[in-house]
Parts: structure tokens; sequence; C-alpha cells
């Protein structure tokens, strides 16, 4: 919880940054301007053994003297403040009157102009802490005081408020209310909320940026990144794959055509590794770009990410190129026993420095490829044709 907290902080911040320009005015204002004037009365009551039933009241005025903004980001209004304690106990110990007064300077963070959706009625607040001294006339001795708290402007000119003051060896809690004069900082209302969009929107990018990324990745291990074109299917063909690396990691890729339009195809594709499963549905044009990906993570949101012209590196448009034009070498035909059935595939093998790649091809199944095993250094990638032809619906969406 304590992270999320500071993420958002983080966040708000960084938001803040994001809509601020050059100004006089803060980004979030404050409440007061140099020369406002305020005037209040706060009261608590309490009961303890010294006392007994009591009463307090604390009447205050205070002059706003200067603001500063840290960054342009919020304003922070300095006041100079006089007030009084007054303090009625009816029994106790020590019953009877007691009176002080004394000087405090005020520190004031308003949050007027903050436009964070869901967040539009802390706009109002002001926060607040005064420091000083004063004189307890009642005990004739010198008194350490200070006060701090919320208050909450109902109009531009009246707040109520709550408070937790101490003076000498008193601390009250009260709640009172607090007129002032003149006009408070001005400016356009600040939408906090479109930075935090902005950011939100970035990282959104970023996420569908790694999540396409990541599709293109699994879609070329589920070919054994087999070079020409993708094997396109036909409308509502699929087909499932068992890929096994050389560390004994078994995973299944599934693959179909969910419906042609006149300008591309709608296309899934399904992996599954030791429970989890990351389901795609992604548009082809008939350029052979991938125009739209939705994909839905094994914690259940679904997302959508429109890359940008020739961001796949993916050839997802038709190949007439075929392993007999390539540096391929044909080895034979050979009959291939896979889960999906047996079949009489073209068995072709390309060796270099870095490693050896293995293709066995039959026109018998959708997209060509029956088997095939890719090895890179010390990596190795075996896959296996396991299903065909089994139901290919929508899961993300119409089409």
């Amino acid at each position: 919880m304590k992270r999320k907290k500071m993420g958002l902080l983080v966040i708000i911040i960084l938001a803040c940054s994001a809509v601020m320009t050059a100004q006089e005015s803060a980004l979030i204002r404050g409440h007061y301007m140099p020369g406002n004037f305020q005037v209040g009365v706060d009261a608590g009551a309490r009961l303890n053994y010294f006392d007994g039933l009591g009463l307090v009241l604390y009447p205050e005025a205070e002059l706003m003297l200067a603001k500063v903004r840290p960054g342009g980001v919020f304003s922070i209004d300095i006041g100079g403040m006089g007030f009084a304690r007054i303090g009625l106990n009816a029994g106790g110990v020590d019953p009877g009157v007691e009176i002080g007064a004394g000087g405090m300077a005020g520190f004031h963070l308003g949050l007027n102009g903050l436009s964070v959706p869901g967040m539009e009625a802390f706009a109002p607040l002001d926060i607040v802490a005064a420091f000083g001294a004063g004189f307890d006339i009642s005990n004739a001795r010198l008194a350490f005081a200070a006060e701090s708290g919320l208050q909450y402007f109902i109009t531009p000119n009246i707040a109520i408020r709550l408070m937790y003051r101490h003076f000498g060896s008193n601390s009250d809690a009260t709640i009172g209310i607090a007129f002032k004069t003149g006009k408070g900082e001005t400016g356009d209302t600040v939408d906090v909320g479109a930075g935090l969009r902005e950011i939100e929107d970035g990282i959104r990018i970023l996420e569908g940026n790694s999540a396409f990324m990541q599709f293109q990745a699994f879609y070329m291990m589920s070919l054994g990144y087999y070079p020409y074109g993708w094997g396109t299917l036909d409308e509502y063909e699929s087909t499932r794959w068992k890929i096994e690396t050389d560390d004994g990691e078994l995973m299944t890729v599934s693959r179909g055509l969910l419906t042609r339009t006149g300008d591309g195809s709608w296309n899934q594709l399904i992996w599954e590794t030791e429970g989890d499963r990351v389901l795609y549905e992604f548009f082809v044009d008939t350029r052979g770009d991938v125009t739209e990906l939705r994909y839905r993570y094994p914690e259940g949101e679904q997302m959508v990410y429109y890359p940008r012209r020739n961001e796949s590196y993916l050839e997802f448009e038709e190949d007439s190129r075929t392993l007999e034009d390539s540096e391929y070498e044909f080895v034979g035909t050979e009959s291939v026993r896979v889960e999906a059935g047996q079949y009489e595939a073209r068995h072709y093998r390309y060796a270099d420095d870095d490693g050896e790649h293995n293709y066995w091809i039959s026109e018998e199944v959708p997209g060509g490829m029956v088997k095939y095993s890719f090895s890179h250094g010390e990596d190795l990638l075996q896959g296996e044709l396991q299903a065909v032809g089994f139901p290919v619906t929508p899961q993300l969406g119409e089409y």
C-alpha cells in the first residue's frame, strides 16, 4: 500500500511538471494574496482531572505578508498572526478562567485550482501550520504556541476549520470559522488530470510497444523463425503448436484466422505456458502491416495497441519466395509423425557458424509447416504441429 501511495505522489508531481508553463501564478494556487486579512474564532470542549469540564476559545487575526511558489508547482502563503486563548474551567482541581495571548508565523498550503478527476472536492482545502510564542497571563509565564489543521473554504471568503493547538502546557482540539477580506490567488483552473492522462497515455504506449514486441517474438517462435511469410491461413482455419526449449520448458501456441474483411483480416494468437495464458487478436491490412493489436494477459485486463506504420518486423504479406529459391539445402522428402498426424514433408536445412535450421514443409496442413528445429549457439527450440482445424472464436471483440 505504501508503494502505491508513493507511486501516486510521484505521478501527481510528474503530472504537474507535464502541464507546467512559465507563469506568475503557481500550478496549484493558494487561497490568499499578500494584504489579505483574516479573522476567526475557534472553540473546543474538554474534560480532565485538573480543570473539570471546560470550554476553550481562540479568537485569532492574521495578515498575509508574503507568498512563495516552490518550482512554480504550488503556493505557500505566509502571514503574521495574533491570537488569544480563553479557558473556562467549571470544576476540577483548578477551576476558573485562563487567559493568554501571543503571536505566530502562519504557513498555508492551499489546493485552490486543483482539478484531478475524482478529487475536485479537495480544491477548497487549506493546510495550516503556525509557530510562535505568547504569554500565559493566568500563570505569569512565557509559553510556546503552535497550531496545525485544515481549513475548508465554503465560499472564497468564508472557511470552516478543524485545528489542533498547543499553548504552554495546554493542548486543545477546536472547530471554528474564519472570514477573509480580499481576493485570493487567481488563474485558470489547473487540470492536473490532463497531466495524469498524458502520463497514463505515455505509459500505455510503452506497455503497448512492449506487448507488440513480445507478440512478434511469440509469433516468430511459434514458426521457428520461418523466413518466408507467415503461412497465411484460410478463414476459420486454425493450428496449434507444441514448442519445447533445450531446458525442458513446454509451451503451446494456437493460431487462427477469425475473419477476412475488404481491407485485411482479423487473426488470433494464444500463447500458453505453465498455467499462464496470453491472448492476442490482431488486424493485418492488405499491405501486411499489423494496424491494431488487442491483448489480454493472465491478470485479466484487456488492452489495445495501434502499432506505427512499418513498426512490425514480421512479413505478414503473401510471399512468393520458397525455400527452393533460398540458401536452404533440400534434404529430401520424409514421412514425419507429429501429434496432429503423419505427413509427407519436404525437409530443408540451413547451417552456418551460429547454428542450424531445419524445416519440414507440407501443403497438406494450413500454413505449410509440420515441424521445425532451430538452434543458435547453445539455444535449441523445437516445434511440431499438435492440432489442426479446431474452432476459432473471437474473445476480445466482434469483427
